[in-house]
């Protein structure tokens, strides 16, 4: 067969709360940390929680950002 060397990324946003980008990951050293059920990012622990009833999940999203990474 043939190799063809390229990027390419393949997700399904239904099944993710979270998408982080191997680029952004390397930059900010980011973790996950199974056992502790938290992701670290630049040195932080975030705590993984589980989005329940009718939230929306972008909004979910900015409420990490803000209150985590600014």
């Amino acid at each position: 067969g043939n190799l063809y060397p390229t990027y390419l990324d393949i997700a399904n946003f239904n099944c993710y709360d979270m998408i982080l980008g191997a680029p952004f990951m390397q930059k900010h050293e980011v973790t996950l940390d199974f056992e502790q059920d938290c992701v670290i990012i630049d040195g932080a622990p975030i705590p993984a929680q589980d989005i329940v009833g009718d939230k929306d999940p972008h909004i979910y999203y900015h409420q990490i950002t803000d209150k985590y990474l600014n």
